[in-house]
């Protein structure tokens, strides 16, 4: 039965009962439940595919750590105007130090998708929003709750902090700066809007591309239903040459990734930008175009290209043909600070992961255990930065990690070496 919540934030008006005046906040607990909520959460302004009712209802399909759903749907006179997609799922809770992990309790979490945070500026709507979510405590339906890409000072990050006591959320977090581009109508545009050496580092490394590798060379952008099995064989084919996967990170040719390209695919959202040499695929870049804007996904390529950046190669030409796309008018790079995300991005914004942790003994526990792993982290790259050591420790263990994955990999031919044999 879809559950609606009474809040003490204002009046809740349940089915049958309608009021223009109240607030209906509605707690979809199965699948057939939020299927319910179908015609309302498409009207909700989600800024990406993750919280589409589809795509959301098929990764809990495809994942079995996952329960059930949990999605939130707040409406005021007829109309959605908060929501959160999310899941409750038992998984491990990893406190790392670098990229070791030390501490990794299983827990019972609510979780939200990529994007499935939705809420105005009104204080009291997302306080609406935040008391449903928390009910989960209330009912011993979870650990915690995770809330990844909030940003900082956003109205749900100030409810938590209003509603929460201070010893029960993630103090120490970790502020990432998000990247946007909005698209002009041409790529020269593009181009005069960039820096004078980041032009000159597109043109320069164009130009020398093509030269070196010519008719050799051929990008294809695969997004129909019929590139299904081309993009999982060759995305995967590049992406297991990565350090990415060593960390168990980018593209992988999964039975979740299958089910979610096939209904992408179909329905028109996924495109990868796959570069070929030889006929041999050496890089790609995927994403999904939802709305008005194409959310980057995963990257990667071969490492015996790297001296002929060939991920930057492929980058310049998807934006080049996003900005001739009318459909579409920006690109989301996501969090982090990698060079590309700073010279290409055009607006910016800081954003956290919220973790609230349950009121009880255990849960308080490991948010105290995460706490003393993430200060004694967070003490060790203050060091490395100050001594100029940071970047330069990440590429170290970045090129063990992706060596590693070269030496487990069976032998071939370096195909670096196919447009002059």
């Amino acid at each position: 039965m879809l559950r609606v919540l009474e809040s003490e934030h204002g009046p809740v008006v349940g089915p049958g009962y309608p009021d223009s005046r109240g607030t209906r906040v509605s707690v979809a607990r199965t699948p057939d439940e939020a299927e319910r909520l179908r015609s309302a959460w498409s009207a909700v302004p989600w800024g990406r595919v993750d919280a589409d009712l589809d795509f959301y209802l098929c990764v809990m399909a495809s994942r079995p750590q996952i329960e059930r759903p949990h999605a939130i749907l707040v409406e005021r006179d007829g109309r959605a105007t908060a929501a959160l997609a999310a899941w409750i799922e038992n998984v491990p809770l990893p406190s790392r130090f670098g990229y070791t992990t030390v501490f990794a309790p299983t827990v019972r979490s609510l979780t939200a998708t990529l994007g499935g945070v939705v809420s105005p500026v009104d204080e009291s709507t997302a306080m609406q929003l935040m008391d449903a979510a928390l009910d989960v405590f209330a009912t011993r339906d979870a650990d915690l709750i995770r809330l990844p890409g909030i940003p900082i000072e956003s109205p749900v990050a100030r409810a938590l902090e209003e509603s929460v006591a201070r010893f029960r959320r993630e103090i120490l977090v970790d502020r990432r700066t998000h990247h946007k581009l909005t698209l002009p109508k041409t790529f020269d545009e593009f181009l005069a809007s960039r820096s004078k050496s980041t032009r000159k580092h597109i043109k320069l490394n164009r130009n020398r591309f093509e030269r070196t590798f010519g008719a050799d060379a051929t990008l294809k952008i695969l997004s129909g239903p019929d590139d299904l099995t081309r993009i999982r064989e060759d995305l995967d084919l590049v992406s297991a040459k990565t350090y990415q996967r060593a960390l168990g990170a980018g593209f992988a040719d999964s039975q979740e990734e299958r089910s979610l390209l096939e209904l992408s695919l179909t329905r028109g959202w996924f495109r990868a930008y796959v570069l070929y040499v030889a006929e041999a695929p050496v890089a790609f870049w995927m994403g999904w175009a939802y709305g008005d804007t194409f959310c980057i996904g995963a990257t990667g390529y071969d490492p015996a290209f790297a001296s002929h950046r060939v991920g930057n190669y492929v980058l310049s030409r998807l934006i080049e043909d996003l900005c001739s796309d009318p459909s579409i008018h920006a690109v989301d790079f996501g969090p982090g600070d990698a060079a590309y995300k700073h010279q290409y991005g055009s607006e910016t914004w800081s954003e956290q992961e919220i973790l609230v942790f349950a009121p009880t003994f255990r849960a308080v526990g490991i948010n105290a255990v995460r706490t003393a792993v993430r200060a004694g982290d967070l003490g060790a790259k203050r060091v490395l930065r100050s001594a100029g050591w940071g970047d330069r420790v990440k590429t170290l263990w970045r090129t063990r990690l992706r060596e590693s994955r070269r030496q487990a990999a069976p032998e071939q031919k370096n195909p670096e070496q196919a447009p002059g044999s």
